[in-house]
């Protein structure tokens, strides 16, 4: 038996259900589960329920939104212009923080009051997509390449002709140019100073 068939076989056993005395009941009630297929507990549920077909319109769940784009707009740049504070230290901050947000946003009183009211919790869940999105850039920029003390350590001092154009028109160079490489500013300037 489909579920349209179930539907309208349970039209059809309602009002003789309502209408039946005691005995007839628990007989109606074991056909209907033999026919059905549907266990004792949730067709007792379905025949003592409202009548079929006249089932009350379900109101959505949830409230709409409390906070507009633009409102989140703002709270998003304050947190980075803030630092990216964590949601607690970020919520009070906010009281401090109006000034300057006046000065850099067009706020309504309404937007003002609805960034005072907002929780941390609601903060962490509104930033959530900036949050993973800085964490991503973060972890790309960290696994970049970069100087280590080891590999600073197994470099050689260079001697090219560029530390030694250095070496004649400064004079002789300290030790500590001597035996490190030369920053790449002042080699610049030498090959620019030296035609070399």
């Amino acid at each position: 038996m489909g579920n349209k068939a179930k539907w309208e076989y349970l039209r059809a056993v309602y009002e003789r259900y309502h209408k039946a005395e005691r005995e007839t009941k628990h007989l109606m009630l074991n056909e209907f589960c033999l026919n059905t297929g549907y266990h004792r507990k949730y067709a007792i549920r379905l025949l003592n329920g409202p009548p079929p077909g006249k089932q009350p319109e379900r109101r959505p769940r949830g409230r709409g939104p409390r906070y507009g784009q633009q409102v989140l707009s703002i709270l998003a740049g304050i947190w980075e212009a803030a630092g990216c504070p964590w949601s607690v230290r970020l919520k009070a901050l906010l009281p401090s923080w109006m000034p300057w947000i006046r000065q850099r946003y067009r706020v309504s009183p309404q937007m003002e009051n609805q960034l005072l009211r907002i929780s941390a919790r609601q903060m962490d869940r509104r930033l959530k997509a900036k949050k993973s999105e800085r964490k991503r850039r973060i972890a790309h920029h960290q696994s970049l390449p970069s100087m280590t003390k080891s590999s600073r350590r197994l470099r050689k001092p260079l001697l090219d002709k560029t530390s030694v154009a250095l070496r004649y028109t400064i004079g002789p160079l300290p030790r500590y140019f001597a035996a490190h490489s030369i920053p790449s500013q002042l080699v610049g300037w030498v090959s620019a100073c030296c035609g070399t």
